[in-house]
């Protein structure tokens, strides 16, 4: 029998998530991954943080490490936006594993999350400087065969950092 006292216990709070809002209008709570990794190392560990957190502080390290599959979406009627960004993207060490183009034009770029890849989501926000958290959208499928979608839009095609 396993004494009570033995047993450790934890609370997401406050702290450990972020206050969002999803393209629908719905408010949501998006976890903090290094926060709850702590947590979870305090109470699965007899000697807390066992394991490391996420190695490195520089974000396009950190989504190297991470190595989502990305698909570029070409939003635009900007031909070969996709391919050139995907090609951009790669130089920075982004696991880009497709491009495509999208079922409908689009005048700002959104991603879609399917599985939980922060890095790879924040570095991607900072580079479009995105202006709203609806332009991520996290729609959870464990049968993606990508992790994150990238839907180019013409906020991105008419201004962007590409030689």
């Amino acid at each position: 029998q396993i004494n009570p006292d033995d047993i450790k216990r934890g609370v997401i709070d406050y702290s450990m998530v972020l206050l969002d809002t999803t393209a629908d209008g719905a408010s949501i709570f998006k976890p903090i991954p290094d926060k709850i990794r702590e947590l979870r190392d305090e109470i699965f560990t007899t000697d807390g943080a066992a394991s490391p957190l996420a190695k490195g502080t520089d974000l396009a390290d950190l989504m190297r490490q991470e190595n989502a599959r990305i698909l570029v979406r070409n939003g635009t009627y900007s031909e070969g936006l996709s391919l050139r960004s995907a090609d951009y993207f790669k130089t920075f060490g982004a696991n880009v594993v497709g491009t495509d183009n999208a079922s409908e034009v689009t005048t700002v770029t959104r991603i879609i999350d399917h599985s939980g890849s922060p890095y790879a989501l924040q570095y991607f926000r900072d580079l479009f400087k995105f202006s709203s958290s609806s332009q991520v959208i996290l729609s959870y499928d464990p049968n993606a065969t990508v992790d994150v979608e990238i839907i180019l839009g013409d906020d991105w095609s008419l201004n962007n950092p590409m030689p």
